[in-house]
């Protein structure tokens, strides 16, 4: 009985750490050296915001077979701004859960150039995602 008691506050533990995690703030880059041009943010239920989600739950699902369960929690803000050559990129604060409620928060920007097609994007981090280990077979 302690030891599942033991057991029972060490994933409470666990799963509290990962939902503090998952709820901090997407920062911006403290090394980034210039001038960023400057962001327009974008209302969460624009047509941009949609199509950029859409691609990145998509990307993000052909990354890996390991991600094949995530789904989009919250889009927490979006902002939008020239790109460096040419374009332009939307900047997108993005809550993933990777499954069963593992969740992961990102800064993930799309870009696309003059002619508004996807040139590609770029994710802050690879989110992480545990699934349950099965036991190895009696020898």
């Amino acid at each position: 009985n302690g030891v599942r008691t033991l057991a029972l506050r060490a994933m409470a533990a666990a799963h509290a750490l990962t939902l503090a995690l998952a709820l901090a703030a997407v920062e911006r880059n403290p090394e980034f050296a210039g001038t960023a041009p400057a962001r327009t943010p974008l209302r969460l239920d624009s047509k941009d915001v949609s199509f950029a989600l859409r691609f990145i739950l998509t990307e993000v699902k052909r990354l890996t077979s390991d991600y094949r369960y995530t789904r989009i929690v919250r889009c927490h803000g979006a902002e939008s701004a020239p790109g460096t050559m040419g374009g332009r990129n939307l900047f997108v604060d993005v809550e993933f859960d990777m499954l069963k409620n593992q969740r992961s928060r990102h800064a993930v920007v799309v870009f696309l150039d003059e002619a508004e097609e996807v040139m590609g994007m770029s994710i802050d981090a690879f989110p992480e995602v545990t699934f349950r280990e099965m036991p190895d077979p009696p020898v």
